[in-house]
């Protein structure tokens, strides 16, 4: 199976797993729910932590954390994007 194929197969995956990750289960693994009267949210990243694939952000009053797998599914999405363009560079170099 050659590198673009195999690039292809890691990004429709990573998809799949974000879209069916978020469908069944939401996209936030949890969250605060503060009332902020008069809010005006304003969203930053609040926090990586590597170890478990969370990421988390805030609205500037409540923090909501990222499932796992959506983390997951971005990450070999991102992988296979890599991969494929490895695998048509490498198509291109060996055409010539």
């Amino acid at each position: 199976m050659g590198l673009k194929r195999v690039g292809l197969l890691c990004a429709t995956l990573g998809l799949a797993v974000v879209l069916l990750t978020a469908v069944l289960f939401g996209p936030a693994a949890g969250g605060t729910d503060v009332r902020c009267p008069d809010h005006e949210p304003s969203y930053a990243l609040s926090g990586v932590d590597a170890d478990s694939l969370t990421v988390s952000y805030t609205d500037g009053c409540n923090e909501f954390i990222l499932q796992p797998l959506i983390t997951g599914g971005v990450g070999l999405t991102g992988l296979g994007a890599l991969i494929g363009l490895l695998g048509i560079g490498r198509a291109s170099v060996n055409s010539s």
